[in-house]
């Protein structure tokens, strides 16, 4: 809002200075001066260009092309805050300027204005400049409003008027992975990958696509190959430990992720995925570790708590265990993992008349939660007292049953 208010104020300021200084109208003098502006901006000399075309403007402030060159050449000189003026005043002196339009809204991208720069682009294409890049401008703008769908549809409208250019594939293919379309976002990586074999990004997303899918081995195909064109990513890194944990490779796990530390040591995401990764590995003091940084570097994140509770009571540390379910709880008292792991603590214990209650109110918060412990959720519903006997859990599903395939897990 305040560079906004800026914009504007130096608007004000520029049209001021020009009444000031302006002479008498002279279209000859002042076409004359436009056109030397244009050569000397063609040809990069663009002091001499602002200079010719400031001069247009003086003979002739009515001259709506002239501001429009003079903001194209400001913008080059990176003065983005007078060449903003000379665009506002080039559609005030003649709307249907879409090329002026296309350039506020690119202004107001690069600021943040998200419907400011929705709107302009809007102009720009209604005004008849349907160009590919005032399509992707204003899809790159609602992505940022979270319109996906919308952002899909401009994107698609771009793709049509400019076939060979690749950024907008991937761009449309990270809109489709936000509405979970993983099969389309995959096709538009495969369009992008073809252009640039060597786009590190485009292979990282379309292996977190995959990933999606449930296809781990061909994410970390992909993953690895973007680690081959661009080796520092600590987010390629951290979706190819992902990975390779669903495909129960745990020691390239620990090593994909304690090199993704090594580059974000303050990334809390990083450590509690380690963690998670050593458990298996049956490093339960280094787990305690990682999940002890990561509620350093996030002490308001409950589920990194609920976490480290789990690695105490791996350790039979279990007060102190019970002890981070409850700042769990005080951090999030309603959601309802909180009360399950405490439940499950109180269970491991044998005090069950409090695991009963804390899964009564973990159900009560929400019912899928006990989706993977049904004989708890029994005994929670039921208002008869714990007894070791009735908590058993459930007997193996049937052959047949087992049979059946599951759908595949995402990460």
């Amino acid at each position: 809002m305040a560079q906004l208010l800026y914009f504007r104020v130096a608007a004000l300021l520029a049209v001021c200075s020009l009444i000031a200084t302006a002479g008498p109208a002279d279209p000859k003098r002042a076409q004359k001066a436009y056109e030397l502006g244009r050569e000397a901006a063609a040809k990069n000399r663009l002091s001499e260009a602002l200079e010719s075309l400031t001069t247009a403007i003086l003979y002739a402030p009515e001259l709506a092309d002239a501001y429009r060159e003079r903001g194209k050449v400001l913008l080059l000189l990176e003065d983005t805050v007078r060449g903003w003026a000379d665009f506002r005043e080039a559609v005030r002196l003649q709307p249907s300027d879409g090329e002026s339009f296309q350039a506020l809204g690119n202004i107001e991208l690069a600021a943040g204005h998200w419907p400011l720069a929705i709107a302009h682009f809007t102009n720009a294409l209604e005004a008849g400049t349907a160009t590919s890049a005032a399509y992707n401008g204003r899809a790159r703008a609602r992505v940022q409003q979270k319109q996906y769908p919308e952002a899909i549809g401009d994107f698609t409208a771009g793709i049509r008027l400019r076939l060979d250019d690749p950024q907008p594939y991937l761009e449309r293919g990270k809109a489709a992975l936000q509405l979970e379309r993983w099969r389309d976002a995959i096709d538009d990586f495969n369009r992008c990958i073809d252009f640039r074999p060597d786009w590190a990004e485009a292979y990282t997303e379309r292996g977190f696509a995959h990933g999606q899918m449930g296809l781990f081995s061909n994410a970390v195909s992909d993953l690895s190959q973007s680690l081959q064109l661009q080796p520092k990513s600590s987010r390629t890194l951290f979706l190819r430990g992902e990975a390779r944990k669903r495909l129960n490779q745990w020691d390239a796990s620990v090593e994909d992720l304690s090199e993704a530390i090594a580059r974000s040591p303050n990334d809390a995401n990083l450590h509690m995925a380690r963690a998670g990764a050593l458990i298996q590995l049956g490093r339960i003091d280094e787990s305690l570790k990682d999940r002890t940084e990561a509620i350093r570097l996030k002490p308001d994140n409950p589920l990194a708590y609920i976490a480290r509770g789990g690695s105490y009571h791996l350790l039979d540390r279990h007060a102190e265990g019970i002890a981070d379910r409850s700042k769990a709880i005080e951090l999030a008292p309603l959601l309802p993992e909180a009360w399950l792991a405490r439940g499950s603590a109180y269970y491991l214990i044998g005090e069950f008349e409090k695991a009963q209650s804390d899964l009564r109110r973990a159900l009560s918060l929400d019912p899928k939660t006990l989706r993977s412990a049904p004989y708890w959720s029994a005994r929670a519903k039921s208002s008869a007292p714990y007894k070791r006997s009735s908590l058993r859990p459930p007997r193996p599903q049937s052959r047949r049953r087992r049979r059946n395939p599951r759908p595949p897990r995402r990460w």
